[in-house]
């Protein structure tokens, strides 16, 4: 069997987007809803916009509800995020499209928010006198399939700490992983904090080393992306106490890219005839950052001699 590469899927993707108008309304009606309450999108926008759009579906929401009025009328779209609760519900509709060979439409998109059953939808839906068994064959009836269609499977969800979705709690987090993580914080080289490239190095240095703890202790990747965000965060917040008049209110990454370099890229980009030497530029500059990345951990080294030896190993 042929494995699909990302670009495949995203070409796919992308195909299956251009070929919904109405499932596409409907994301970008949801999406302009959760900007204007300054959030990402959720489950409970996309059943707002399915609620007050027209056409079909609007008129199941009229049959089997009692005053569900989520959200104003459709408008011009403003833009916004998905969090990663509506990126499951879209990635679900548009698996179960898939397997019926028909494009994603409203339909396909109310049916995944229902077998979904988050918690803001299923309070919406119950303040409203909702007839959930009614709203959710009335949709599989729009598409052709029978009523009692049992609940379509869900996505996986992103890894804890990635696209928009919390890390897990410290207290959750693996306990020989994570004492590893401390014992760098305790002796992070923050006296050889002196540029800005050498803050690029230390952040360079303990992302790579979070990512070696999980290796070392074959934790899932929910715990993996969980001990990265909070070492990183607990590593920029010294680094920031240590040295803020190098650092101030940015972050260990601030200002990369934006040196002598980076500029002269930017420049390049300017005009069609010189837009060959900004990659040579864009090379260039990597090659420039990792030779002192390399450099910075050279002189940090002693910093973490002796270290604890792990008292766990992955399994089989």
């Amino acid at each position: 069997m042929k494995v699909r590469s990302r670009h495949d899927r995203a070409r796919e993707a992308a195909a299956a987007w251009q070929s919904s108008p109405g499932a596409r309304q409907v994301i970008s009606h949801a999406l302009s809803i959760a900007t204007d309450r300054g959030r990402d999108a959720r489950p409970v926008d996309l059943l707002a916009a399915l609620a007050e759009g027209e056409g079909p579906i609007g008129a199941l929401f009229k049959e089997n509800a009692d005053g569900l009025h989520l959200a104003r009328p459709m408008g011009n779209w403003r833009g916004g995020h998905t969090g990663y609760l509506a990126g499951q519900v879209i990635g679900a509709a548009g698996r179960f499209a898939s397997r019926r060979s028909e494009a994603m439409a409203p339909s396909h998109l109310l049916v995944a928010v229902l077998d979904q059953s988050d918690n803001e939808v299923t309070e919406a839906l119950t303040k409203a006198k909702v007839h959930v068994e009614g709203l959710r064959g009335g949709a599989l009836g729009l598409m052709g399939a029978a009523p009692d269609l049992p609940p379509i499977p869900l996505p996986p969800l992103c890894p804890a700490g990635t696209g928009g979705r919390p890390p897990l709690e410290i207290s959750q987090l693996d306990t020989s992983a994570w004492a590893r993580l401390q014992w760098r914080q305790e002796r992070l080289p923050l006296d050889r904090l002196k540029r800005r490239w050498q803050a690029h190095g230390l952040w360079d240095l303990e992302r790579r080393a979070a990512g070696r703890a999980a290796d070392r202790f074959g934790v899932d990747v929910d715990q993996r992306y969980s001990l990265l965000k909070h070492h990183m965060a607990k590593v920029e917040e010294l680094a920031r106490e240590a040295r803020p008049d190098l650092l101030g209110d940015r972050g260990l990454r601030a200002g990369l890219g934006s040196g002598p370099v980076g500029r002269f890229a930017m420049r390049c980009h300017r005009r069609k005839w010189t837009r060959r030497l900004a990659g040579w530029a864009t090379w260039a500059g990597n090659r420039r950052e990792a030779g002192r990345n390399k450099y910075f951990w050279l002189t940090t080294f002693r910093y973490y001699r002796g270290g604890p030896r792990p008292t766990k190993r992955p399994g089989p």
